[in-house]
């Protein structure tokens, strides 16, 4: 063989063992998210004191027909995947966008209602756009949205009106 064709060959191997190289590197999910050196700590609730309450009072109103899910991404409750829309596109917008509280229906499991624990960080620009876009996306989906905002001037009847009035609205 002339000097060429060992070039050739030894490109080749070199080659097949890149291509297996990076195909073996792409098993370990881990990898996908660098090397592990990040460090973590728990955090001490999952829930602000408000929403912790807001669920205890939930729990009672409408814990005997309603399973009550904390902190649910939208993307749980959405589908995405519309004919003749960009699925990709259409699920960066909802996935790490969630809602306080939803309420699914014991007997089925459906979503009933998605609520929002509305305080003043609502009030930012920032929160005001997602908000609408929350809003708009549960909306569409028919998902009704409850917002509850000082609810801790709220009775739990006028927490039970703004239930039903949402599902009517």
């Amino acid at each position: 063989m002339d000097s060429l064709t060992w070039f050739l060959v030894i490109f080749v191997i070199v080659a097949v063992f890149a291509v297996l190289a990076r195909f073996i590197k792409n098993l370990n999910p881990l990898e996908e998210y660098g090397p592990a050196n990040y460090k973590y700590s728990a955090k001490k609730y999952i829930m602000t004191s408000a929403e912790s309450e807001c669920l205890k009072r939930l729990e009672r109103i409408c814990g005997e027909k309603y399973y009550i899910f904390p902190q649910i991404q939208l993307s749980s409750l959405l589908n995405h995947k519309i004919k003749g829309q960009n699925w990709q596109a259409a699920l960066s917008r909802v996935q790490r966008k969630t809602v306080d509280f939803v309420l699914a229906e014991k007997t089925t499991m459906q979503t009933a209602y998605a609520i929002e624990l509305d305080d003043r960080t609502h009030d930012r620009t920032d929160r005001v756009n997602r908000d609408s876009f929350v809003n708009q996306a549960l909306n569409g989906s028919r998902i009704p949205l409850v917002r509850l905002r000082n609810i801790n001037r709220m009775t739990d009847s006028d927490i039970i009106e703004v239930i039903k009035l949402s599902r009517l609205g």
